[in-house]
């Protein structure tokens, strides 16, 4: 295996120094990694619990509409008496 000349030039102990440095970083990233999944996550659940909130809205909106509807029929079945002749 080649060794890069950067590295044939440098000492073991810059070696180690540049791979603890390369270490860290990966580690670093690492962790922004997994931030940035949980941030992700945690917005798909709130997108999740928004659409339930939604569909419970629309569902209480369908449930008064019925509710509406039965007056709007039970008040067109009722019988004016002031309006009526008698005969």
């Amino acid at each position: 295996m080649d060794i890069p000349a950067d590295y044939q030039v440098k000492t073991k102990e810059e070696i180690y120094a540049d791979l603890y440095l390369m270490a860290a970083y990966v580690t670093k990233l690492k962790g922004e990694i997994e931030d940035l999944k949980a941030q992700l996550k945690l917005k798909n659940g709130e997108m999740i619990k928004k659409r339930g909130e939604n569909l419970q809205l629309k569902s209480h909106i369908g449930h008064q509409n019925i509710k509406i509807q039965q007056l709007n029929d039970e008040k067109s079945n009722i019988i004016d008496l002031d309006n009526i002749e008698l005969l």
